[in-house]
């Protein structure tokens, strides 16, 4: 409230005494929350931030370490999201990556996939995020996301929550609609506006971005087979509609939401088909397919052990 201009007393009083309070609780931070903890004592208290500190514990964060985007689960990722948004001041300072960035966005298109097919646009909004708050140029991967989650708010008027279903609203009055909707979709709309925030103060906005695209990826097999196995998904129809190929950019999408599935089911031929299909098409270098080859040598080794 009070960058805001407001600052109002109440809420700062309840911020010191959370703090306070939470010393005597003798829970175990993880690194993220230790970092949310870092960023709210400057808040409360009106000093410097610790950089040293943040620094430190930033690097040994899971925003170091390779992201295992088949098994990963939505806290995983969110604690990513978390841990750059705290130390990062929102984008409103800089932090070096305790890893290589090419890598790590790498990873981070993995799990744009994995919150695409499970329609998170919460967790959607939180991963694009990353992109202007740690100053990335857009990739042709978080723009096709970006302008998902745009068109679906321009279309509804706000983003949808993992729990929001059009047909609840039917037979709702206009006041029982606003509170579903705010019950359903409070977080994942403000996690847009923290996203667009973000955008706006990052030099790299996604609406300037043009991006080659390449529609020589031959992939309808693979969409046809995703389309066929669950109820349709947004993201699926976006990208393979009316065209006979589809940008090679967004092949890892693809890939990776086909693989995960697969593991999901424990399901080896599967695995096996988008294993050769990523062979074939050259996209070996998407961290899905490391992971599924990993998982392919260990079940093979498995399965010697038990034939003795």
């Amino acid at each position: 409230f009070a960058d805001l201009g407001s600052p109002d007393a109440a809420s700062h009083g309840m911020l010191t005494l959370c703090l306070a309070q939470h010393d005597r609780s003798g829970t175990e931070m993880l690194p993220f929350q230790q970092l949310e903890r870092l960023w709210l004592e400057p808040v409360a208290t009106g000093r410097p931030a610790d950089m040293a500190a943040i620094a430190t514990i930033f690097e040994s964060s899971c925003v170091g370490r390779p992201i295992d985007c088949l098994t990963a689960t939505p806290l995983d990722l969110y604690q990513i999201t978390h841990a750059v948004l705290f130390a990062t001041d929102m984008g409103r300072r800089s932090i070096d990556l305790p890893r290589e960035r090419s890598a790590f966005f790498a990873d981070i298109e993995a799990a744009l996939a994995v919150a695409l097919d499970a329609e998170n646009y919460d967790l959607v909004a939180e991963l694009l995020w990353l992109w202007p708050m740690l100053g990335e140029q857009w990739s042709a991967i978080a723009l096709f996301a970006f302008q998902l989650i745009d068109a679906l708010c321009h279309q509804l008027g706000f983003l949808p929550g993992p729990d929001y279903r059009h047909a609840d609203e039917d037979g709702l009055s206009l006041t029982e609609r606003q509170q579903y909707r705010a019950r359903t979709s409070y977080h994942t709309t403000l996690a847009m506006g923290i996203l667009c925030a973000a955008i706006l103060r990052s030099p790299a906005s996604p609406e300037a971005e043009r991006i080659a695209c390449q529609p020589d990826l031959d992939a309808h097999t693979l969409i046809a087979q995703l389309s066929g196995s669950t109820t349709p998904r947004h993201w699926l129809a976006r990208v393979g509609k009316s065209q006979s190929r589809i940008d090679r950019a967004l092949g890892p999408l693809l890939i990776t939401a086909y693989l995960r599935r697969a593991v999901a089911t424990n399901d080896f031929a599967a695995i096996a088909f988008g294993l050769e299909f990523a062979v074939a098409h050259e996209l070996t270098g998407c961290p899905a397919v490391e992971f599924a080859r990993r998982l392919i040598e260990r079940a093979g080794l498995l399965s010697r052990l038990i034939a003795g």
